[in-house]
């Protein structure tokens, strides 16, 4: 399979949110029923619909089983949270990379073997000079077909 260096699907960045919500998980912290997610409370697991807007403050996270676009794989924060602003596009290098590197450990195939993608949500330069150093790591179908399953594990 043919990889790009950077995925040209647009990269969309996360905003800090203060907002608290309740979000409806089941016993295994997955999403028991469709719900609004805020990205500042996105769980590992989460499946959601593409945003409509770059600026996220929230998707609609839905059950894995339930046709989705996305699912989210790995949540961590900046290696260097203490750095100022890097820029976007050095963020967005280092955000794809990182994401790169956790995604064997979740799927359970090598990136360049998958039929999957990877993107992420990162902070803006607003963001970042407010503390939110949170890159979340989520993938995708590389043809964009409706995901009906988690993908942990699957192998894909």
């Amino acid at each position: 399979m043919n990889r790009r260096t950077i995925p040209t699907i647009a990269l969309v960045a996360m905003v800090l949110l203060s907002a608290c919500t309740s979000i409806p998980r089941n016993e295994s912290g997955g999403l028991s029923e469709a719900a609004s997610i805020p990205v500042t409370d996105f769980a590992v697991g989460d499946c959601f619909d593409d945003p409509t807007v770059f600026e996220v403050e929230d998707v609609e996270g839905m059950p894995c089983e339930t046709a989705h676009d996305n699912e989210v794989f790995a949540i961590f924060d900046h290696e260097d949270p203490d750095q100022s602003w890097p820029g976007q596009d050095a963020l967005d290098e280092y955000s794809y990379f990182a994401c790169i590197d956790q995604f064997e450990a979740y799927v359970g195939a090598d990136y360049v073997d998958s039929r999957l993608e990877v993107s992420f949500f990162s902070p803006l330069e607003d963001g970042w000079d407010s503390g939110d150093h949170e890159i979340v790591c989520f993938l995708f179908d590389i043809d964009f077909a409706k995901l009906t399953k988690s993908m942990r594990g699957s192998g894909e």
